[in-house]
């Protein structure tokens, strides 16, 4: 009987906080509601972005310039290996990292240049933007890890001599390939 007037009192006490609540609400005007500085709002927004595109640019700059690094290698891989199987992998690496430069550059493409535009439209611009890059991430995977992996996988395993190194050779690069993917 003593908890049940506790539990009584405490959501009556809450009942009262709720209407209070909602009596504040209705009395207030709309100048009262909502009162944005649409140039703080807009500098802020800058401040961001350039923050976030910051660390964008950097990791695309990295991941392009290693796929472009590593092309003339899986090229020379494709004349200079004795296995067919391992030449496969090596050539079929080079439209897999064009791939991968393609991905990242196709995006950018959707960044929003002018901070001059509306409001709403700069950031419907700036939404789509950021949900292209999330998605980028999201399917990771997909586009940038299996494809290599495979590549990666052919060539050790024409390149590799016994069934427990072909096996070494490809849980080695997995263990990395699942490195990247949590790093991504």
């Amino acid at each position: 009987e003593k908890n049940s007037r506790k539990v009584i009192q405490a959501y009556q006490s809450l009942y009262m906080m709720d209407q209070d609540l909602k009596n504040i609400w209705k009395s207030a005007t709309q100048d009262e509601l909502v009162k944005l500085d649409q140039k703080n709002l807009i500098r802020d927004m800058e401040k961001q972005h350039l923050k976030l595109e910051k660390g964008i640019r950097k990791r695309d700059k990295l991941e392009i310039n290693v796929a472009i690094v590593l092309m003339p290698f899986f090229l020379a891989a494709t004349f200079f290996l004795s296995s067919t199987l391992s030449k496969v992998g090596a050539f079929l690496m080079l439209p897999a990292l064009a791939f991968i430069i393609y991905r990242l550059k196709a995006v950018r493409k959707y960044e929003p240049t002018a901070f001059s535009e509306s409001t709403h439209d700069y950031l419907n611009k700036l939404k789509i933007y950021y949900t292209m890059q999330r998605d980028l991430l999201k399917e990771v995977a997909y586009w940038y890890l299996i494809p290599p992996f495979i590549c990666i996988s052919m060539i050790y395993w024409g390149i590799s001599s016994t069934p427990k190194e072909k096996f070494i050779n490809i849980g080695v690069a997995a263990i990395i390939y699942i490195g990247i993917y949590f790093m991504n």
